[in-house]
């Protein structure tokens, strides 16, 4: 057993599946009875693309006067209104549900509803630093979490660090909760002499509040490599995705054909079977190309002397990179693959209460669902390598467009 699996497995008897008599980890199987909130939508996904496909229709941040610095979230308001975090600009933006911009809040600095700016490190796709709850915008800035109105007045700041922990590694993406916000953790120790755990990582999820945060989720994770003390982040190094439909949490390590599911209310825990999808290794090649580039990044940063970058293999293989829930209640799960030339990859929607799973094509993974059958998605322009908003709407399909 390795030593993911093994840590997932001790969890979910913390989390609430419990353990028998002889010490045996054992799963709910009365689940569905139990967590009526976590069911998705009867009759499906409105947004599967059964027989259509999706069409970007519209596009934010071409123009020179739409320009983002770096993009690191979208959340969209039940009103239908858009909101993008530009973190080097130090402002959100607010857009129409067609794109359109109506206006903008937040300035660089360090006031109240100031934003630190800074480029972000992204070695995760899909970071998400923005989210609405119950009609207010919440903004992760460095160690503190934002609070404001729909119209970008500035409310107060609420802690995002619990009494007594470590530093976070990474903050992947804030989600909405039932009637609050959770984010989470990515925790690790700076180096191999951490007196606590030497050596783990261990994934939480949070809910803020005014002077500390209330751990609502907590589980290990495989460590990543070290060298002298000092962190190093392999090429496809599998990382943790979750998301947050009605009261349950639904969450992968990145490497296993399962996720977990988690009902806030009763810390009932199960697991989704995955579609088995067959990922290569981590070649030398790739190996090469990282330590090269990363240490070309070295070199840009000003490092004096001679550059040496350490990269290793991962010590947890990334098969799946990206996780989302529809507004439905059903799992969008994307396989790591290598780039197609067209951009587009495939996509596991698996219906939660029957445990059948589709794969589909997308030209886009969703960063924030709109109406049934329109999504919107973060890009990278592939000639100018500027981040783009792109609004895709569901073509040729039962209930689509022409």
């Amino acid at each position: 057993m390795n030593r993911t699996l093994l840590a997932l497995v001790i969890a979910l008897g913390v989390v609430g599946c419990g353990v028998d008599d002889e010490g045996t980890p054992s799963v709910r199987t009365d689940f569905a009875e139990g967590a009526a909130e976590c069911m998705p939508r009867p009759g499906g996904s409105r947004w599967v693309p059964d027989s259509g496909e999706y069409t970007a229709v519209r596009e934010y941040g071409r123009d020179d006067s739409e320009w983002f610095g770096a993009v690191a979230g979208v959340a969209r308001a039940d009103d239908g209104r858009v909101f993008v975090l530009d973190l080097m600009a130090g402002h959100v933006v607010v857009l129409s549900s067609n794109l359109s911009r109506v206006g903008h809040f937040g300035r660089e600095g360090e006031g109240p509803g100031e934003f630190s700016t800074y480029f972000p490190n992204h070695w995760i796709e899909g970071e998400d630093w923005i989210e609405v709850v119950d009609s207010l915008v919440y903004v992760y800035d460095i160690e503190r979490l934002g609070r404001f109105t729909l119209n970008g007045e500035f409310l107060d700041y609420m802690s995002r660090v619990p009494s007594g922990t470590r530093v976070a590694f990474s903050v992947q993406k804030l989600r909405a909760g039932p009637g609050h916000l959770l984010f989470p953790h990515d925790i690790l120790p700076y180096n191999q002499s951490d007196a606590a755990r030497p050596g783990m990582r261990t994934f939480q999820i949070l809910e803020p509040a005014e002077d500390s945060s209330r751990l609502v989720f907590e589980l290990p994770l495989t460590p990543l490599a070290q060298e002298d003390g000092v962190v190093i982040r392999p090429p496809r190094q599998a990382h943790p995705l979750w998301d947050v439909y009605g009261g349950c949490i639904f969450f992968s390590d990145g490497e296993s054909d399962w996720a977990l599911r988690h009902v806030l209310t009763s810390g009932v825990t199960d697991t989704l079977d995955l579609l088995h999808h067959n990922v290569p290794d981590v070649a030398e090649e790739e190996l090469e190309r990282a330590k090269a580039a990363g240490e070309e990044s070295l070199r840009a940063a000003g490092a004096a002397g001679s550059v040496r970058a350490e990269i290793h293999f991962p010590t947890a293989l990334e098969r799946w990179d990206r996780l989302a829930v529809d507004p439905d209640g059903n799992l969008w799960i994307r396989p790591w693959q290598p780039h197609s030339e067209d951009g587009s990859f495939i996509v596991d929607i698996v219906n939660v209460a029957t445990g059948e799973a589709t794969t589909v094509t997308l030209p886009a993974f969703p960063d924030a669902f709109g109406e049934p059958g329109a999504f919107y998605a973060v890009e990278k322009d592939p000639v100018t390598d500027i981040d783009l908003i792109r609004r895709y709407e569901l073509r040729g399909g039962p209930g689509g467009g022409p």
